[in-house]
């Protein structure tokens, strides 16, 4: 189980990569850090960029599928819209961590959650 938690974190901190850099691609740009990323060099298009996130995230669902966790499953949902939404609320919010707390307070109770199953059995 422990490789499907690692796996399912690569897959995820990717998927948050590649969403991150469309959601800045008109700013990258503009950065001496940043504007030789692949997107904004156009080395990819953003129906490529969308694609991969769209890849990474389903094969991270497969693994929470693999788990065969209800409840698992179900906060999984809401998780890859604060995923997916969290990069643009940079320019809506004066503290977009607090959006990001949200998705953090979804995986701490999956784990609550976890922890009290494993001492149920």
């Amino acid at each position: 189980m422990l490789w499907v938690f690692i796996l399912g974190t690569v897959l995820m901190r990717s998927a948050g990569c590649v969403i991150n850099d469309y959601a800045d691609r008109d700013f990258d740009c503009h950065v001496e850090r940043t504007k030789e990323r692949p997107l904004t060099a156009g080395k990819v298009t953003t129906k490529e960029a969308l694609a991969l996130f769209a890849g990474l995230s389903l094969a991270a669902l497969c693994l929470v599928l693999m788990l065969g966790n209800t409840l698992v499953i179900w906060l999984s949902v809401p998780a890859i819209f604060l995923a997916a939404s969290y990069p643009f609320t940079q320019r809506f919010l004066a503290i977009p961590q607090a959006y990001l707390g949200r998705r953090l307070w979804l995986r701490h109770s999956d784990g609550l959650r976890r922890a009290s199953a494993q001492r149920a059995t």
